[in-house]
């Protein structure tokens, strides 16, 4: 038996709806590529300074980008190929990261950032998991990206009882490849 959203929730999905889009708009959300899944944003790190795994430092004010999901163009791919279109999105990645690299120095970003309730297939590609302390804002974050799934997965809201843990918003980071770490990026394929 499926259950029908609340009454709450039909009446704030359109309002969500349009905050979704007028979100998109004003962060300038770019696709990576035009028929990939993932989006970009180039924005400058406005968090406490940090460190990955792998040493990189990432500074306020340092150049990064924000991975978003192209909601649409993945329940599209989902529906038409099943996971296996995940394949597309592991593309956008690998044509953000020579993109990325292919920057000059003084405006290469230091690494690309992921906040989501996904995160093992970000942590299957190399990403590494950062809690978030449960503020307000962290949990309005994790309630949003609930809804999202809730709105564009195949099996709707019946999907946010299915997978393992709690769905929490966490950050994850990966940083961007360089000629200094060795893993030079071939190409220049602009998001």
């Amino acid at each position: 038996m499926t259950r029908r959203p609340s009454v709450t929730a039909r009446l704030l999905a359109p309002v969500l709806v349009v905050a979704e889009l007028v979100d998109r708009r004003r962060r300038h959300i770019r696709p990576v590529r035009v028929d990939g899944l993932l989006g970009a944003e180039l924005r400058r790190h406005d968090g406490p300074d940090l460190r990955l795994r792998d040493g990189t430092p990432v500074r306020r004010g340092d150049p990064v980008v924000d991975l978003h999901l192209r909601n649409e163009r993945v329940r599209a791919a989902v529906r038409a190929r099943g996971w296996v279109a995940i394949a597309d999105a592991r593309g956008d990645l690998d044509a953000l990261l020579r993109w990325c690299g292919a920057q000059p120095p003084e405006a290469r970003p230091v690494a690309v950032h992921a906040r989501t309730v996904l995160g093992p297939i970000l942590v299957r590609a190399g990403f590494e998991r950062r809690a978030r302390r449960q503020t307000v804002r962290a949990r309005l974050d994790g309630w949003f990206m609930r809804w999202l799934m809730g709105r564009y997965a195949a099996a709707g809201a019946a999907r946010l009882a299915r997978g393992h843990g709690s769905l929490r918003a966490h950050d994850y980071w990966l940083p961007v490849p360089t000629a200094t770490t060795g893993r030079e990026p071939p190409g220049r394929d602009p998001p």
